[in-house]
């Protein structure tokens, strides 16, 4: 087990790890996947476990249901945990972002977890992040 600084948000049972620098994002899109039907799993620092050969992601109990919204203060939210890991979004600069990446991965305790650079404020942020969940369990085919 250890902690990331990071933001996780489980969207259909799918954990999602945002990461990305102070600044970059992560909370404000976790906000915009809550709103599109996503439960938080912990703002700002993440418990990864590895069990078997998963991952799960959950929050430090002193985080339990809380984001720092800014221009806002922090507010409770409902929140899930033990949430099984699926996808990383790594939030870049819009101008660093590879319009055709090829198997994006990140390797977490040995493990390799499919991968999605993107910038977070972009509109279409959710609807990429829901894409590529679906491009993982085959609903959504890519061009090659």
């Amino acid at each position: 087990m250890f902690i990331i600084h990071s933001t996780a948000i489980s969207l259909n049972g799918d954990g999602i790890l945002i990461k990305g620098p102070s600044g970059s994002g992560k909370t404000d899109l976790a906000l915009r996947l809550i709103e599109s039907g996503g439960k938080l799993i912990s703002d700002d620092q993440v418990i990864i476990k590895k069990k078997a050969k998963r991952l799960f992601l959950s929050s430090p109990k002193k985080l339990n249901g809380l984001m720092q919204l800014s221009g806002i203060g922090i507010v409770k939210a409902d929140y899930v945990q033990n949430i099984p890991l699926e996808l990383v979004v790594k939030l870049q600069p819009y101008k660093n972002l590879d319009p055709f990446p090829i198997n994006k991965e990140e390797i977490i305790k040995d493990l390799s977890i499919p991968a999605l650079n993107l910038y977070s404020f972009a509109v279409s942020a959710t609807a990429k992040i829901k894409v590529a969940l679906d491009v993982q369990k085959n609903k959504v085919k890519l061009i090659e």
